[in-house]
């Protein structure tokens, strides 16, 4: 998956990482299947999450755009594999 970063630079990438993909998702990583999560810059997570302000408004634009290409890059990454 490093070989795959500079196809990510645009989006924030800057990392990947092996290992849990969270709780959401705990169920079909136990089945097997290949799961991934963003994982945000957790200096301002808990501003908005499981707050009163949690709603879709308070959403950063910029970081929804930048998280759905790097989901979609990876999928495509994988879809793509020979």
């Amino acid at each position: 998956l490093k070989a795959w970063l500079p196809d990510f630079a645009d989006t924030g990438v800057i990392d990947f990482y092996k290992g849990d993909a969270g709780t959401d998702v705990e169920p079909l990583a136990a089945l097997g299947t290949l799961t991934m999560q963003i994982i945000p810059d957790s200096k301002h997570y808990f501003d908005v999450h499981h707050a009163s302000t949690d709603v879709f408004e308070a959403i950063n634009e910029k970081d929804l755009k930048n998280a759905t290409a790097a989901l979609a890059t990876m999928i495509y990454k994988f879809a793509d594999r020979r």
